[in-house]
């Protein structure tokens, strides 16, 4: 990707650095409606996709790589920016689980993507 490639500089400013975290790699970490739907059909087949990674070409998958590779460069900056966004959502999460409980899935996919 261009974020671990030699072109990298392009994300060294922090404006741009925080347009792409915010406005793309969040944005994209959410489940969507189908993905809640075969969770809830066939949770077994969810879960394998899911740890074979077989998800590969999923934008939940394609945001994580994104994460992954600006962290090669800019981890303090990248990690910095997450971790506030990870506190609000946990925060949602904390004020009404039942309805919030996907703040709380944007958030561990956050953390995994930081850490792994």
């Amino acid at each position: 990707t261009v974020a671990c490639s030699v072109h990298h500089h392009h994300f060294a400013k922090a404006e741009v650095l925080n347009e792409v975290c915010h406005k793309i790699i969040a944005p994209n970490m959410q489940l969507l409606q189908a993905d809640e739907e075969l969770f809830e059909d066939q949770p077994f087949e969810y879960v394998r996709k899911d740890i074979e990674g077989s998800d590969a070409d999923t934008r939940r998958r394609v945001a994580v790589e994104l994460v992954r590779g600006l962290c090669r460069n800019y981890e303090v900056q990248v990690t910095q920016l997450f971790s506030a966004n990870i506190s609000t959502l946990l925060e949602q999460y904390k004020q009404n689980p039942a309805a919030n409980w996907k703040a709380k899935d944007v958030a561990i996919y956050l953390v995994n993507a930081l850490t792994i």
